[in-house]
């Protein structure tokens, strides 16, 4: 047996460097998951402290600590992202992929498709800044900036998905799955919080108890849109929360499925079961916003206490085709997680009835937003851009304004 000694370890490390990644694909995928890592912070991190300072602190100035925190960690994101874009060694690793013109560089659609997804949310910034400085605080989670900025964050998603698939073809990566079974987890949480929206508080007692925090309470446009939620009744018994929940669930586990047949079982049962996974996926769900941490089994009240009816749909969707056909598959998802719905929060018959074939929709719709990040070509990402940051965010926005106009 030969010994290597301490000094040839360190000679050959000086020769090959000090990293890691001893090649310019993991170079490449080292760099991905930088990015991702600091778009998580600036997201998931950053969005809780923001909701926390709004329950303790009077809104006064569009700049505050976690605003600016939030954007300052996503324009370092932004560099890791453009360095790593416009590195021809980086395009190299995208076997196969389409390439896309920018500005005279040839990118890989791939990372088109992520940059896209990253000037998108810093052209929400702006709008989000300009609408609060001219249309106040009583705006809904509908409102045009705020469903621009969640459905961007969606397409971000959908991008480095597209980046981690783009540089798996040509060499197997390290964590690749868990990886994955991640993104899966925040596209069905940003899913959930866009598409649902004003619809997300458990109960009509719970909005009273978020609005009549002392520092809330003091503020009439925070008021205003109490009554706005309240009049409307935007809590979880409103019937047309089963339906756009279902909506929401069938597109992120429509879009798993197109990663692997038993991708949807693992997005929905990673943040309660898997030792590996369900750490950073339940610390992701609750960051995001989309599920309280009564989703995972500390609620006292049934109604905040919310795993069953999304566990179902991720369970029954990962069915082999060869035993029930898909499209029956998903109607069942989407009646089975209905009628659990409905017996944790209530609901109406027609609402059961109609998160069946509108949790198909969503199926169908989450593989075409799958295709896309697989085989990515400028058209594809023009099309999802326009429909996810212009089409669907300026109907949630008109939805917003009536909501806003009809209630005083």
């Amino acid at each position: 047996m030969i010994r290597v000694s301490w000094f040839d370890r360190l000679a050959t490390l000086a020769r090959t460097g000090l990293t890691p990644a001893r090649n310019q694909h993991d170079r490449a995928y080292l760099s991905l998951l930088a990015v991702l890592a600091l778009f998580f912070v600036a997201t998931g991190l950053g969005g809780a402290w923001d909701r926390h300072w709004h329950e303790q602190n009077v809104f006064e100035d569009f700049w505050s600590p976690p605003h600016l925190f939030i954007y300052i960690v996503h324009s370092l994101a932004c560099v890791a992202l453009f360095m790593l874009v416009t590195s021809h060694e980086a395009n190299r690793m995208m076997v196969g992929a389409a390439v896309v013109r920018v500005k005279g560089l040839a990118v890989a659609a791939p990372f088109a498709l992520l940059g896209a997804a990253f000037a998108a949310i810093l052209f929400g910034g702006v709008m989000d800044l300009l609408w609060h400085s001219f249309l106040g605080l009583d705006e809904t989670p509908w409102s045009f900036p705020h469903a621009f900025l969640g459905l961007a964050t969606f397409v971000t998603f959908v991008g480095f998905t597209s980046c981690v698939l783009g540089l798996a073809k040509n060499r197997q990566l390290r964590g690749q799955h868990l990886v994955l079974i991640f993104l899966c987890v925040v596209l069905l949480a940003t899913a959930l919080t866009v598409v649902t929206g004003p619809y997300q508080h458990h109960s009509r007692e719970t909005i009273v108890t978020s609005y009549t925090l002392p520092v809330i309470a003091e503020d009439p446009r925070v008021q205003h849109l109490m009554r706005i939620y309240l009049a409307n009744d935007m809590h979880r018994s409103n019937p047309a929360f089963v339906p756009l929940a279902a909506l929401a669930i069938g597109s992120a586990l429509g879009f798993a499925r197109t990663l692997g047949a038993r991708m949807p079982i693992l997005a929905t049962i990673a943040p309660v079961a898997s030792p590996r996974a369900g750490t950073v996926a339940a610390v992701t769900a609750v960051l995001t916003g989309a599920f309280p941490l009564s989703y995972f089994g500390l609620g006292e009240n049934a109604q905040n206490f919310a795993p069953i009816p999304f566990l179902i749909p991720g369970v029954l969707a990962g069915i082999s085709p060869r035993i029930v056909p898909i499209s029956l598959t998903w109607i069942a998802s989407g009646l089975a997680f209905g009628a659990a719905a409905g017996a944790i929060w209530g609901t109406t018959p027609l609402s059961i009835a109609a998160a069946g074939p509108i949790m198909l929709l969503g199926a169908r719709t989450g593989r075409l937003i799958g295709d896309v990040a697989r085989n990515p070509t400028g058209g594809r990402i023009s099309i999802l851009l326009v429909m996810c940051c212009g089409v669907v965010p300026a109907l949630m926005g008109f939805a917003d304004l009536v909501f806003r106009v009809a209630t005083p």
